[in-house]
């Protein structure tokens, strides 16, 4: 990056940027090492990062890990170097301050959005003839006869910077600032297009980006109202739900984006009106009683299990699995594993299955069995052996099950020590390297030499592994005082991190 000006370095809160970072929450990938330190360091660290954006800091390439979506394909999630997103995040924080846009993403604020029409329906009445009567009750005497439901694909892969940076412009007029944030958006991404997914300034700037969309429609007098890149129009007749869709169409295209045909719909009102809930962003079940939860991972069948059982009622193949079903099996296990329910033990057979054909319920599957450690140890630790060594893992699943078994303290048991140095090899991923390398470093069990290594040769978004793997080895006294501070005295990152307690 060309250096910051100095106008917008006095006006970025770089010190609350790094604790906010430092305890964001990382949905869909286990969170980055380092964070406690960075947060307790704060002061120190944004002192360093201001220095480097004054001089020109030069980015790290960001990463990108491919995520399991709940029925197929995967999503792209950003992983970033911390600098990176601290930056990043302090950018965002002054243009969005400025521009005076509010991003509401609780699951209250999308029942708002989804009962929107419906509230909208009612002010607008019902059909009556000419003598004011209506042969039809409520909804199907509504003026509003259709709704559209429709959301932008892959959205956040296709947000145009020159688009966003006239949307910026725009609404707060700093230049300077939207430069440094484009700037950064490039060097990181390689590519004038695309916010890193699941990062939550990217959240805020999306939210900004969909918002010319509505703009758009609502310019048409269509009653349009917007949930980040979901959108529901409704309209009176079927002619009108045509239109509306064709100028959705359209306004989206203007931006550089387009719809998602898979979930584009039209559903009358009446249709609209039985089905309007909320299951998308709602992972917690209120039950108290865990049986439906019970229930419901009895009932996960394989292929093989239906070639023998004539029994097919009520049971989920997990071959074809839908939305719906994979939902209803990952908020089984959240509400098994809090609180932890002595009778879940009996459905542990269970979910080696359901890693193998469900992948998007691993990290799920993992909390569900650090959840029964307590209950059934060797339980646990043969499930865990079974998914390492019997089922075939992406990536991403590795990264989970490599965080998991440090986390059940299983490093020093076989097979997990010599599957997590397979994991080390040069066919997987950085990040699961990465991952191996700190477990095998809080088992003392890696060279620190190999750490040291991979700080220069590893992409530098993952230093902070590689730093809290130096750190830990340092605590088993396998690293010399001398050689901690040679790497220490690299950045304010290694710093940070490898400071003395």
């Amino acid at each position: 990056m060309q250096p910051v000006p100095p106008d917008v370095l006095s006006r970025l809160d770089l010190e609350g940027a790094t604790c906010r970072e430092a305890s964001a929450e990382e949905p869909l990938i286990p969170s980055s090492p380092g964070t406690s330190e960075l947060n307790e360091r704060a002061p120190e660290f944004a002192s360093w990062l201001a220095g480097q954006l004054q001089a020109g800091l030069t980015p790290c390439r960001g990463l990108v890990v491919a995520v399991a979506k709940p029925e197929t394909g995967s999503r792209p999630v950003a992983l970033w170097g911390f600098a990176e997103r601290v930056t990043f995040r302090a950018l965002t924080d002054l243009l969005m301050a400025e521009a005076k846009h509010e991003v509401d993403r609780s699951t209250e604020g999308y029942r708002t959005f989804a009962y929107a029409p419906l509230a909208y329906a009612q002010t607008r009445g019902s059909r009556v003839d000419a003598n004011g009567n209506s042969e039809l009750s409520w909804p199907d005497n509504a003026v509003v006869q259709y709704v559209v439901k429709a959301d932008l694909a892959s959205f956040y892969d296709y947000v145009d910077h020159d688009i966003l940076a006239r949307e910026l412009l725009l609404r707060t007029g700093d230049y300077a600032t939207i430069e440094c944030l484009l700037e950064l958006l490039l060097e990181v991404q390689r590519r004038r297009y695309g916010l890193p997914q699941l990062l939550e300034p990217s959240d805020r700037l999306s939210d900004l980006y969909a918002s010319r969309v509505l703009r758009a429609l609502r310019r048409k007098q269509w009653a349009a109202w917007r949930f980040n890149d979901d959108f529901r129009i409704a309209t009176d007749t079927f002619e009108d739900a045509k239109r509306a869709l064709d100028d959705l169409a359209a306004a989206a295209r203007d931006n550089g984006l387009t719809l998602n045909e898979s979930k584009t719909r039209t559903p009358s009102f009446r249709a609209y009106w039985e089905k309007n809930e909320v299951p998308e962003y709602a992972d917690d079940d209120d039950d108290s009683d865990p049986q439906w939860a019970l229930d419901i991972l009895n009932s996960t069948v394989t292929p093989r299990d239906l070639a023998t059982d004539m029994v097919t009622d009520n049971r989920i193949n997990l071959h074809e699995a839908d939305r719906a079903a994979i939902r209803a099996i990952r908020s089984a296990l959240i509400r098994l594993s809090d609180p932890a329910e002595p009778r879940a033990v009996d459905v542990m057979p269970k979910v080696m299955n359901i890693v193998a054909f469900a992948a998007s319920t691993t990290p799920y599957v993992l909390r569900y069995l650090k959840a029964m450690a307590n209950l059934d140890r060797p339980a646990v630790t043969r499930t865990v052996t079974a998914i390492a060594t019997e089922v075939s893992l992406s990536d991403w699943q590795r990264l989970y099950l490599l965080r998991a078994i440090r986390e059940l303290g299983l490093l020093d048991s076989d097979p997990f020590t010599a599957w997590i140095m397979a994991n080390r090899a040069q066919r997987y991923e950085p990040v699961v390297r990465a991952e191996a390398a700190l477990a095998l470093a809080y088992a003392n069990k890696i060279e620190a030499q190999e750490i040291v290594r991979a700080l220069d040769e590893e992409p530098s978004a993952l230093a902070t592994w590689y730093l809290v793997a130096l750190r830990r080895l340092r605590h088993h006294g396998a690293v010399s005082q001398e050689a901690n501070d040679a790497v220490r005295d690299e950045s304010g990152l290694h710093a940070t991190i490898l400071a003395q307690p």
